[in-house]
């Protein structure tokens, strides 16, 4: 890229604290170490990082859901905020199935303590206009003016929207329900006001280490026709597939980034890898983004809780079983931030393109009426 000014945009998976959860006490190392080193391999130079948040920064779990959500968590939001902010967090999401596991006071006390630390937050809010708000970052290169623009969404499932009250409404308090036509209409708008804007989609949806559901297909699609230039969904704790639907690149799911509980990777017989996403933006405006995948290790038998980079021969044997490689989308590349495979976003999308679907994930696709938990 010589005489281009380039900047790298990180975006990463599911985010949560130590001491989240009863059934899973903190591993001893990671009482020992504390919150900041979980982060000590995995974080590179990226100057603006989202990142989706899984964790409420309340010390309570509200008693209307212990007798019926199963995996209530919580963290203590010092070490937690601190960790967050040496790693270069600049933003994260909250619209998951965990914020609002210690209430509404839990969700507030989570975005006070982040807006007071000078990272947004968006995907939840005091009702579902402020929920629906995208994450908006705007910057200039070489004179040449660029908007990034990220919605958070959770999929709606049933029980949460009945049993839980968990999306928020009007004058209610809640999580973002990820709807197409709300970001359709979104982007419509912005399209018009920001300068060169790329749109990304970061959903929480998904079977727990199961495959792509024909619900989030159809999701995908709609997000897509909205007119989405990337999808990148998380929550699944796994990798699954990637494809190109009408110009606009889909990762399903991009698997955990930091995650402190020992997982199902062995059990359900899954590859322990998950991915950090960047997006690097050169100053021709033409020219779209580069969009790079980092397998990085991510199951915590084996890390200890230390979640890092592939090595060559993990890389390899990335490849091998999430089934990416240069015969597909992705070609393979490493640089100073590791071992990853990339893709060109196109700046213009092209609505006539076919579908191009390209399989990352080994996991057999599950009914949509599996059991969705955490773990």
């Amino acid at each position: 890229m010589a005489g281009r000014q380039a900047k790298s945009s990180a975006i990463s998976s599911t985010i949560s604290a130590p001491n989240t959860a009863p059934s899973f006490p903190p591993p001893r190392g990671a009482r020992r170490r504390g919150a900041a080193p979980i982060f000590d391999e995995i974080v590179t130079g990226f100057r603006v990082a989202p990142g989706g948040m899984q964790q409420v920064w309340g010390i309570k779990t509200d008693p209307a859901l212990s007798e019926r959500k199963s995996y209530l968590g919580w963290c203590d939001p010092a070490p937690t905020l601190a960790a967050l902010k040496d790693a270069g967090i600049d933003a994260v999401t909250l619209a998951n199935n965990h914020m609002l596991d210690c209430g509404t006071a839990g969700l507030t006390e989570t975005q006070t303590m982040l807006h007071g630390a000078g990272i947004a937050s968006f995907g939840a809010g005091e009702d579902e206009t402020a929920a629906a708000r995208p994450f908006i970052h705007r910057f200039a290169m070489n004179g040449a003016e660029r908007t990034l623009v990220v919605f958070g969404g959770f999929e709606r499932r049933a029980r949460y929207d009945h049993e839980y009250n968990w999306y928020a409404g009007p004058r209610i308090a809640g999580i973002g329900k990820l709807d197409a036509d709300r970001i359709a209409a979104q982007i419509a708008s912005l399209r018009d006001t920001l300068p060169n804007p790329t749109f990304v989609v970061f959903p929480h949806w998904g079977v727990d280490y199961a495959g792509v559901t024909q619900k989030q297909r159809d999701m995908a699609a709609a997000l897509a026709a909205a007119g989405a230039d990337l999808i990148i969904g998380h929550g699944a704790h796994i990798v699954q597939d990637a494809e190109m639907i009408d110009g606009c690149a889909v990762l399903y799911n991009i698997g955990n980034f930091v995650w402190n509980t020992p997982g199902r990777f062995s059990s359900r017989a899954v590859p322990p890898y998950g991915l950090a996403v960047a997006l690097e933006f050169t100053s021709a405006s033409e020219a779209g983004a580069t969009l790079r995948l980092y397998p990085i290790v991510t199951d915590n038998s084996v890390t200890e809780f230390r979640n890092r980079p592939v090595t060559s021969g993990e890389f390899e044997h990335a490849q091998d079983h999430l089934e990416f490689g240069p015969s597909g989308l992705f070609s393979p590349g490493r640089d100073a931030a590791g071992f990853h495979l990339e893709l060109v976003v196109p700046s213009e999308r092209d609505d006539s393109a076919a579908h191009i679907p390209h399989d990352l994930a080994a996991a057999p696709e599950e009914p949509q009426t599996a059991e969705l938990r955490e773990s």
